[in-house]
C-alpha cells in the first residue's frame, strides 16, 4: 500500500539531543546552498506519493516506504555517482543524505531491493517514469534547479539511461531464475537448469540475459520488443507457478517458496506493462 511522507515536525525536533528529523537539526550543518540542503528544502516541490501510487496497492498491505523519498534518493545516488548497496550505506549513516530526505538522524529507510525495484518500475512502467521526469522538469521551469551543481538531477541517464535498463531486464531475469528455482527444487525435484531447458527458459542461465541479448540498446522499438519476450516468459511461468499452487497443500514448505519467489516478478509486472490486468500471477503475491 502507499506510504506517504508526512511533512509535520517531530514536537521535540529542535533538540539536537532527540532523534528529530535531520534536515531540520543540520540542515546549516551541512549546508543550505548544497546539493544536500537544496533537496531539504524543496523534495517536496519535486515529488508527490500521490503521483507514484499506481504502483502500489490502493487499500489493502503494509506501508510501502514513500515513494517521494526513493526517488529523492536515486537524485542523491545519480549526484554521489555511488551503488545501490553504497546508496543504502548512505541513507543509513551519512549526515548529508540524512538531511536531503528529511528522515531520523538514526532512522534505516530502505533494503538495496527496495531501491532496485523503484527504479525498475520506473523504467518498466512509461506513465510512472512520465511523472518522474515531470517533475524535473517543473522544477526547472519554476527556477527550482537554477544553478550548476543541479544539472545532475536534470539529466536522468544514470537512472534512467541504457545501463539502468540493462540491470533492471537483469533483474526480471533475476526474479524468473528465482521462481524457477522454486518450482524445480521444492515441487519437481531436480536442477532449476533443467527444469528451465524443459520449460523453454534455458536462456536466463547464460553469463547474463543482457549481455547475450543482441539488440541494439539505443533503439526503443528493440528493447520493446526485448521486454515482450521477457514479460512473456514471466507471465507463462507465473501462469504455470498458480496451477501448481492450485495442489499444493496449503500452509506448506511448497506453497511458501512458490509464493514468495513469485513476488518481485509479480510486484514488477504491473499493469502498465502490457499484459492483461489480473493476469498470471496477480493472485499469487500476499500484500
Amino acid at each position: 500500500m502507499l506510504g506517504k511522507r508526512s511533512f509535520q515536525r517531530g514536537m521535540f525536533a529542535v533538540s539536537a539531543s532527540t532523534a528529530g528529523e535531520a534536515d531540520h537539526l543540520y540542515l546549516d550543518f551541512v549546508g543550505r546552498d548544497s546539493f544536500y540542503g537544496f533537496l531539504a528544502t524543496e523534495r517536496g516541490n519535486l515529488f508527490r506519493d500521490e503521483d507514484f501510487g499506481r504502483l502500489y496497492c490502493p487499500d489493502n498491505g503494509r506501508n510501502s516506504v514513500p515513494p517521494s523519498l526513493l526517488a529523492t534518493a536515486l537524485l542523491l545516488q545519480a549526484h554521489d555517482r555511488v551503488s545501490d548497496e553504497e546508496a543504502k550505506a548512505r541513507a543509513d549513516f551519512d549526515t548529508r543524505w540524512k538531511v536531503a530526505l528529511g528522515i531520523q538522524i538514526d532512522q534505516r529507510l530502505f533494503a538495496k531491493s527496495t531501491l532496485q525495484l523503484f527504479r525498475a518500475q520506473l523504467i518498466l512502467h512509461d506513465q510512472v517514469r512520465s511523472v518522474f521526469q515531470r517533475s524535473l522538469e517543473y522544477a526547472q521551469e519554476t527556477g527550482y534547479l537554477q544553478g550548476r551543481k543541479m544539472k545532475v538531477v536534470l539529466d536522468t541517464t544514470p537512472i534512467l539511461g541504457r545501463g539502468a535498463v540493462k540491470d533492471t531486464y537483469n533483474l526480471l531475469a533475476d526474479g524468473i531464475k528465482k521462481l524457477v528455482w522454486a518450482l524445480a527444487k521444492k515441487v519437481a525435484s531436480t536442477k532449476p537448469e533443467v527444469w528451465a531447458r524443459e520449460h523453454g527458459l534455458e536462456h536466463y542461465y547464460g553469463s547474463s540475459v543482457k549481455g547475450e541479448a543482441e539488440i541494439d540498446w539505443s533503439d526503443e522499438n528493440a528493447k520493446a520488443k526485448f521486454l515482450k519476450s521477457i514479460v512473456a516468459d514471466a507471465d507463462r511461468l507465473l501462469e504455470t507457478a498458480r496451477q501448481t499452487l492450485a495442489q499444493a497443500r496449503a500452509g506448506s514448505e511448497q506453497e511458501q517458496a512458490i509464493v514468495e519467489s513469485a513476488q518481485l516478478l509479480s510486484q514488477l509486472l504491473l499493469q502498465d506493462v502490457e499484459r492483461p490486468a489480473g493476469g498470471p500471477g496477480s493472485e499469487l503475491v500476499k500484500k
